[in-house]
């Protein structure tokens, strides 16, 4: 499953430029989760920008930090295969999440060793 979105998102690569949005869906044990993102690529950074991830329905979906990890995991392999020598992942934990530290910015930058 994320193993076709990492080759959707390199076969349309050529297509998208920065401030596109991609969205995407997950189907994991729990549920079906929506992820959409603003693109913002400079040089050779990948920034998937205002990253929002949110459950398909009105139930919380909770324990799905295995999937959420190899999700990062195919993010990274992506961007490298796509040429980027840094991931920026930014974001906001929504207000009244079930999230751990509703609210919270997050901002993640991976940069990787060997490109």
């Amino acid at each position: 499953m994320f193993d076709q979105i990492s080759d959707n998102f390199i076969d349309y690569f050529e297509t998208l430029q920065s401030g596109d949005i991609v969205d995407f869906s997950i189907d994991t044990p729990k549920g079906i989760v929506d992820i959409a993102t603003e693109l913002e690529i400079d040089e050779k950074t990948l920034h998937l920008k205002d990253l929002i991830i949110y459950p398909r329905g009105n139930n919380a979906l909770t324990g799905l930090t295995r999937e959420f990890l190899y999700l990062r995991t195919q993010l990274v392999k992506t961007a490298r295969i796509l040429g980027f020598r840094t991931l920026k992942i930014t974001g906001k934990r929504v207000e009244k999440s079930t999230s751990a530290n509703p609210g919270k910015e997050i901002d993640i930058t991976i940069c990787f060793k060997g490109v």
